[in-house]
Parts: C-alpha cells; sequence; structure tokens
C-alpha cells in the first residue's frame, strides 16, 4: 500500500491539481451498472457493512447508504 501511495503523492496527484473535479475522466455521478445489478440481485444487502475505498467524490457511497447498507467511504484526495 506505502509504494502505491507514495506513487500516488509523487506523480499521479500533479495530474489532478488545477483541474476542476468535473473534468476529471475518472470523475462520474453515475452509479455503475455492475454495483446496480449488485443491489438488485440481493448480492449486496442492507444493513451489511460496506467499505469504498478511493471512493472519490461518494457516488457509489452514497447510493448503498440509500439502500441501507452501512458504508463508510475513504479517499487520499482532498479535492475527491
Amino acid at each position: 500500500m506505502e509504494a502505491f501511495t507514495d506513487r500516488w503523492a509523487d506523480h499521479f496527484s500533479k495530474l489532478y491539481a488545477d483541474l476542476p473535479l468535473g473534468e476529471i475522466s475518472w470523475f462520474t455521478a453515475s452509479v455503475s451498472p455492475v454495483l446496480t445489478e449488485l443491489v438488485i440481485d440481493g448480492t449486496l444487502r442492507p444493513g451489511q457493512r460496506v467499505v469504498d475505498l478511493g471512493c472519490g467524490a461518494g457516488v457509489h457511497a452514497a447510493f448503498l447508504a440509500r439502500h441501507g447498507m452501512d458504508v463508510i467511504g475513504v479517499d487520499r484526495s482532498a479535492m475527491a
């Protein structure tokens, strides 16, 4: 994990430093169809605990919380 965070801090974070969040290619306000399917088919159920690592703006974490999951979202990006 430390190697990843060092690479992020040393290289990748600079790429995003001056971009508004909406212009960053990985940011979307839409919930992933795959995650939606996991909720619909009951793989993820109300009451389950979920950690959303690298949650960004928290779109998926908020979606899961609205569907009854106990969610924690974590991201190292201050912008996200």
